[in-house]
């Protein structure tokens, strides 16, 4: 952070601190728009995810969503995205450090998405994903270009996003996991309480919160939470 103007400084802590704040893929794939926004205004700002035969685009504010298979057959244009596919580096760069802004207006692709939406200038990084899957944030302008010390915020800022990008995927996938446990479970009539080592329900399938009704929250009725705690004070059966 030496160096960096107090100002600064600010930017990146509120960037941290919400990104760790987004509880699942939903949360941050939105959220994460908003914050870098602030940090670093744009025209747009997109969450992109850009994979061999399709593409996923998330963008503030939103656009024509009828653009986005023109934006999945000629996304290898965008100097930005072959440079990553060429050598695999995420970290934050402009067009502008690519190609001249005649060259730019010369693709395909400026022609027949970017002019629609005046975006002229764009930076753009990327975030963990499998090999056959690029995760992409871009930051577009249509006048002014991005700023050397706008990249640096970004670039400073990249290590924080992609671990709270890690969280939020883990976060998705845990739930899945347990939706699918939970279905399966009940199905088979089993009924399954999970608490955490404060004794709050953790997970619990929907035939087991049935059968503990009334419940407040996370919290168990006081009659389980007695029967637990004396369980827990015999401690386990002798052999164990």
């Amino acid at each position: 952070m030496r160096g960096q103007t107090l100002t600064d400084t600010q930017l990146l802590l509120e960037v941290v601190g919400e990104a760790y704040s987004f509880e699942d893929l939903h949360q941050y794939r939105s959220g994460v728009l908003e914050v870098l926004n602030r940090v670093v205004p744009s025209d747009r700002v997109a969450y992109n995810e850009i994979a061999p035969d399709e593409a996923f685009a998330l963008m503030i504010p939103e656009f024509d969503a009828s653009l986005i298979p023109i934006f999945s057959a000629l996304a290898h244009e965008n100097p930005l995205i072959s440079r990553f596919q060429r050598t695999g580096d995420g970290r934050p760069y402009r067009i502008s450090d690519m190609i001249d802004q005649e060259t730019f207006h010369a693709t395909t692709l400026y022609q027949e998405f970017y002019r629609h939406m005046g975006v002229e200038r764009q930076v753009a990084f990327s975030l963990p994903s499998p090999p056959t899957l690029l995760v992409g944030l871009a930051l577009t302008r249509e006048h002014e270009d991005f700023s050397d010390r706008e990249v640096q915020l970004l670039a400073l800022a990249r290590p924080h996003l992609m671990q709270a990008y890690r969280n939020a995927e883990l976060a998705s996938e845990r739930t899945a996991m347990l939706a699918a446990l939970e279905q399966g479970l009940d199905s088979l009539g089993r009924h399954v309480v999970v608490l955490d080592p404060h004794g709050r329900v953790e997970f619990a399938t929907d035939g087991a919160r049935r059968l503990l009704a009334p419940m407040t929250g996370s919290a168990l009725p006081q009659k389980v939470r007695n029967w637990i705690s004396e369980h827990r004070a015999r401690g386990p059966p002798p052999g164990r």
